[in-house]
């Protein structure tokens, strides 16, 4: 979570006091739903949830004693409910409890967000999509001189082919009587590991895959002849298909 980037607000339901928060109330539920059953003593989740408080610095004492945040959560939970802390946690593991409390978050953090706000997103996607009609040409008057893309396409296909070729290995030996010229050598040992480690490079087809050419630059977008110069290695074959795709503000940051 960066502060700068982040509304006060949103930020509160992400900071280590409420992610611990959220892992009680699923102790809790789990409790309550034990109780029903009959398995805990009656009363024990109303005494849990009468005394049950959330210490952040207490948590972090015991994790380095305990070495897992779950344990130590526990741990400092059930000192604050006296007796009754001793049932916390009854039938469940630690995953249960992390990813039931990050669910939680998750859909605190969706009702956080501006009804409005996802409306206006919605109609603004709606706009876009109804700007292009069925049958509508799309030429290179869409891009513009400079601009970055993304080019996907399928490369050529080389067959198949060896490890010297496919994987760029060292060749054997060619005098002094070596029969290893372009084999591929061992793929692992016999006793151990006893198995091939899966991305051996080996023999095999070669080509023929869909490659995506990132941050290509657009020369120039001849509109009279419908003609689009891109400067870079583009995937494919002559007169193959290609996808030309535009470069978001987000991506170009990532990148």
């Amino acid at each position: 979570m960066i502060a700068r980037y982040t509304l006060p607000e949103m930020g509160a339901l992400w900071t280590e006091q409420a992610r611990f928060e959220h892992m009680l109330r699923v102790e809790l539920a789990a409790l309550r739903a034990v109780e029903r059953h009959g398995l805990v003593p009656a009363g024990t989740t109303a005494a849990v949830e009468a005394t049950a408080t959330v210490d952040v610095e207490r948590i972090a004492e015991l994790e380095m004693t305990t070495d897992h945040d779950v344990i130590a959560f526990v741990s400092q939970v059930a000192e604050t409910c006296g007796p009754e802390g001793r049932y916390l946690h009854f039938g469940l593991t630690s995953s249960d409890v992390v990813d039931t409390a990050l669910a939680l978050q998750s859909r605190a953090a969706a009702e956080r967000i501006d009804a409005a706000e996802r409306d206006g997103s919605a109609a603004n996607l709606t706009t876009r999509w109804v700007s292009y009609q069925i049958g509508q040409t799309l030429d290179v008057s869409l891009f513009a001189d400079g601009e970055t893309v993304d080019v996907s396409g399928v490369s050529k296909g080389r067959g198949f082919a060896g490890t010297v070729k496919r994987h760029n290995f060292r060749r054997g030996p060619e005098t002094h009587g070596s029969d290893s010229h372009r084999q591929p050598g061992s793929i692992g040992a016999g006793t151990y590991p006893g198995k091939v480690f899966k991305g051996t490079g080996m023999a095999g087809r070669m080509g023929n895959d869909t490659i995506t050419v990132k941050k290509a630059t657009i020369v120039k977008a001849d509109t009279e002849r419908n003609v689009l110069l891109v400067k870079g290695p583009l995937p494919g074959a002559r007169n193959a298909l290609i996808v030309i795709r535009k470069i978001t503000k987000a991506e170009k940051k990532a990148k």
